[in-house]
Formats: C-alpha cells, sequence, structure tokens
C-alpha cells in the first residue's frame, strides 16, 4: 500500500515487512491503492464506500476487510469522521501459519474480502489492532519482526476460529477449488508463450506453487507444469506443420531462450526433434496432445 512509511509522533511504525496506520477521511478520502502485501482494516468509526477489485463495499465500523496482495483498492468516498486502523503484513513471513491453515483458507478468506464483525469479534479485532499497534509505535529491535509476527499469527488463527465451519463445509472448498483452476486455465491461455513457471501463475492467483499443483491435479489428473509443456507442444506442432516460420523464430514466439533450449523440450516430450517433425508431420501427436489437454480446456466450459 502506497504512504506506509506514515510515522505517529515522527517514530518509524514498523519495518517493510510490516506496518500499521491510524487513518482518517482526509487521509483516505479519493485515493487508490496498489497493494503489495496482506492488508487488513477495521473500521473504528464512521463509514467509507470503497471498490476493491472493481466490486463495490460500503464499510462501516461493525465490518473489517482481509484483502490479499496485488489487489486494487480505490475509495470512493469517507464519511466525515471515518476512522479506520490498516494492518500491512508480507505473506511470506506468514509461512508457518500458511502450512498449519491451509492455503485454500487464505482462498476462502480472500474471496469474500469483507466481513462483517459480532460483538464478540469485534473485541477480539479491536485488541488486536490495539497491541499491534502499540508494537509498531516502539523502536525496532532484534525481537520486533517476531512480536509483530506472533500477533498475526494469533489474529490469523482468530479468524480462522471463528469462519472453519463454514470454510470446512465441503461445497465451499470444492467451488475454491474450481474457481482456482478455471482461473489457472484462463492465465494459461493468455501467457503459456512467455510463461513457463508453475510460480508465476500460483502468484497471480496469490496462493504457493504446492498448493495450484494440488489443485490441478486433483482436477485434471496431471499437474500444472504438465498443462504448460502441454499447451506449448500444442503450439509448437501447429507451428511447425502449418506456418514457415522456421525453428529459431518458433522458439523466439514461444519464449524459449534459445533453439537449443527448445529442440531439448520437444525432443523430450515427444521424441523426435523439431525439424524431424517438419520434414515428416505427424498429426496423430497433436490430436493425441489436445485429447490429453481436455480436462483443462473443460475448466473454462
Amino acid at each position: 500500500m502506497t504512504n506506509r512509511n506514515k510515522s505517529y509522533d515522527n517514530k518509524p511504525i514498523g519495518t517493510p515487512l510490516y506496518f500499521c496506520e491510524r487513518v482518517n477521511g482526509s487521509d483516505f478520502d479519493e485515493k487508490t491503492y496498489m497493494l503489495d502485501r496482506i492488508l487488513l482494516i477495521k473500521m473504528v468509526r464512521g463509514s467509507v464506500k470503497v471498490e476493491i477489485n472493481g466490486k463495490q463495499f460500503v464499510l462501516s465500523s461493525q465490518h473489517f476487510a482481509f484483502l490479499p496482495p496485488h489487489s486494487s483498492v480505490h475509495v470512493v468516498k469517507c464519511s466525515y469522521d471515518m476512522e479506520a486502523v490498516v494492518v500491512g503484513f508480507m505473506m511470506a513471513l506468514q509461512e508457518v501459519v500458511l502450512q498449519k491453515l491451509g492455503h485454500a483458507f487464505f482462498v476462502y478468506a480472500f474471496r469474500k474480502m469483507v466481513w462483517q464483525l459480532t460483538p464478540e469479534g469485534d473485541k477480539t479485532l479491536t485488541a488486536f489492532c490495539t497491541m499491534f499497534e502499540q508494537h509498531c509505535r516502539k523502536p525496532v529491535d532484534a525481537y520486533s519482526g517476531d512480536i509483530a509476527n506472533s500477533l498475526f499469527n494469533a489474529f490469523l488463527l482468530s479468524f480462522y476460529q471463528a469462519v472453519k465451519d463454514k470454510f470446512e463445509d465441503t461445497d465451499v472448498t470444492s467451488a475454491t477449488n474450481k474457481s482456482i483452476a478455471a482461473k489457472f486455465a484462463f492465465l494459461l491461455h493468455e501467457n503459456f508463450k512467455q510463461k513457463h513457471t508453475v510460480s508465476f501463475y500460483a502468484d497471480k492467483l496469490c496462493i504457493s506453487s504446492k498448493y495450484l499443483t494440488q489443485v490441478i491435479k486433483n482436477s485434471t489428473g496431471f499437474t500444472p507444469k504438465t498443462a504448460i509443456d502441454h499447451s506449448l507442444g500444442i503450439e509448437a506442432l501447429f507451428l511447425l506443420g502449418n506456418t514457415s516460420l522456421n525453428v529459431q523464430e518458433i522458439s523466439n514466439k514461444l519464449g524459449f531462450p534459445d533453439q537449443s533450449y527448445f529442440g531439448r523440450f520437444f525432443k523430450r516430450l515427444f521424441g523426435l526433434s523439431p525439424m524431424q517433425f517438419r520434414a515428416k508431420p505427424d498429426l496423430h501427436l497433436l490430436e493425441r496432445l489436445r485429447e490429453a489437454n481436455r480436462p483443462l480446456e473443460n475448466l473454462n466450459k
């Protein structure tokens, strides 16, 4: 989030790994933010109309927002008395609790984004924000990161406890994973010619490569890496069999670092070199690969 280096009485409020700000309407009104970390917004008083990733919400003192990295937040209008506490935290620092709660929980939480507070939940979240704000007012020392991490982990565990019954419902988890798989299929279609790593797609979906692999394998029977290779293979066979582009040009078009790398990739996939295929095209290779990739293509239907 921009403006994250604000201070209280000219004292640092934290390290670049995390921050805490208390904002009011004049700070927040009619601004747009691109998030580079998890963001928690706890309303204290008043209300604010915001647009988050294209969807509009009205937040009041009964709400908090829990937003993933890479979100776009546009503040449309604040009430004159609006006040909120904003906590930001790098996702990488939550690796232990991510493994404990599971990436599917975070996908579920980030999909909803804005949550209504019960009276008990409001007390718990207010206590967390107070402690985190007080911690961020103190000078940074060797233990600051550990303390901030522990506080944020406590919030995440409390959050999980409050919503786990809904989250653990099979239909919710299944719908979440289906959504991830469909989004992966769309991203792959748009980017496979230049983006060949699973981590690229996982980052775009704000999940780990391991979790993306689990979801895609459960949905299609093969891994995201296999899906990437199959998409490249289908395109390579088409270009070799139906265009006059030379092998170097095809290699460049498909985002390989050089012709030699492309040749090794092609031979690993098909058992022959690009030139051998071009000399004697076997269209059955293309049909077999298309058929193998069909479960992934069906995710978008």
